[in-house]
């Protein structure tokens, strides 16, 4: 089991802001586990792509948030 890290990154742009999602592990030496690591972005990337999407809609909604989904 390997410890990682989720970080946001909040960026002055324009008017706006850029909000980037990171994830951050060590594989470590052990071969399995760094090709899994390769594999990574395929598994998770398009979940991050949703939720930065919805965490998008959200603050740009003239409505108040009640619920996240």
């Amino acid at each position: 089991q390997h410890a990682s890290t989720g970080t946001f990154m909040l960026t002055p742009e324009g008017e706006g802001t850029k909000v980037t999602w990171a994830y951050d592990t060590s594989m470590g030496y052990d071969i399995v586990s760094r090709y899994f690591g390769l594999m990574l972005d395929g598994w998770i990337g398009s979940e991050y792509d949703r939720g930065l999407s919805t965490l998008a809609k959200l603050l740009e909604s003239p409505e108040p948030a009640q619920t996240v989904p």
